[in-house]
């Protein structure tokens, strides 16, 4: 019994200090299609839908029936898949695709943001403004920061409006983050479900 509290107290102390990292799945069924068709239509998608100096894969199993690959996305709304300029926000991350007969199991994984140019690059998990989307979402409101002052330290009407503002664009990066990210999957969805016929 002893031995029982005692791991049941580390549990509970050591609990908190691990968290989940976010990870975005699809399970993508596509009858009548076998694991070695969808094998090559994953790695098609890679090699010229998904195409770019940032995107590669990285792992080719296709006896287990696996592919891990890396990408970088531009946060754009545009379609295009490449990032096309060092100033724009981009979502870098690990792909995974466990693929048997008529199903295909698509992970998006390790999630940062990043932004710059080589020399001034600044990269940070997505996990990180995850963490604070809910503080985000109400301190947008800059009425809302006057009356719930950070630390006890009040701020200026013109200060709580400045925070409010950057707290508005931490909340459209994430939203536009989910965003691509859900376009991502849809996009391989497609592609899992590609006829032959298609061409």
């Amino acid at each position: 019994m002893k031995k029982y509290m005692r791991s049941l107290f580390i549990l509970i102390v050591l609990f908190p200090l691990v968290s989940a990292a976010q990870v975005y799945s699809k399970v993508i069924a596509v009858p009548g299609k076998s694991a070695v068709q969808l094998y090559s239509n994953a790695i098609e998608w890679f090699v010229v839908d998904f195409a770019s100096d940032d995107n590669m894969v990285i792992l080719e199993d296709p006896v287990a029936g696996k592919i891990i690959g890396k990408g970088t996305i531009p946060l754009s709304e545009s379609k295009s898949w490449a990032v096309t300029s060092s100033t724009e926000w981009k979502i870098v991350f690990k792909i995974k695709l466990l693929i048997k007969d008529e199903k295909c199991k698509c992970d998006i994984f390790n999630i940062a943001l990043g932004k710059g140019s080589f020399e001034n690059y600044k990269e940070k998990s997505f996990d990180d403004y995850l963490a604070k989307k809910e503080y985000y979402k109400k301190a947008s409101d800059w009425e809302w920061i006057i009356k719930n002052p950070v630390n006890g330290v009040a701020s200026s009407k013109s200060e709580a409006k400045s925070i409010a503002e950057e707290n508005k664009a931490a909340c459209l990066l994430i939203d536009k983050t989910e965003a691509r990210i859900n376009e991502l999957l849809v996009a391989i969805q497609k592609q899992m479900k590609k006829s032959e016929d298609d061409w």
